[in-house]
């Protein structure tokens, strides 16, 4: 599925749905998933993972239900 936009004159890919739906579809499952493992799946950081995620809860497309604090 390659959704295409007009910016500036030029097609445009929307990668930015295009990587929202793979994050939905890897949740499509209903089983949690770290941004680490997400960030794995889908070949990004995980802090790139993180802003996505971030993204689509605003949106309420997902929930986050887990935060963990790290060992200082």
């Amino acid at each position: 599925m390659n959704k295409v936009s007009e910016s500036n004159g030029h097609a445009v890919s929307d990668w930015w749905s295009e990587i929202d739906d793979e994050v939905l579809a890897l949740l499509e499952d209903g089983r949690p998933a770290s941004p680490a493992d997400l960030a794995r799946r889908l070949g990004l950081s995980e802090a790139a993972a993180s802003s996505l995620l971030w993204g689509l809860a605003s949106e309420g497309k997902i929930r986050i239900r887990l935060v963990e604090r790290t060992c200082s």
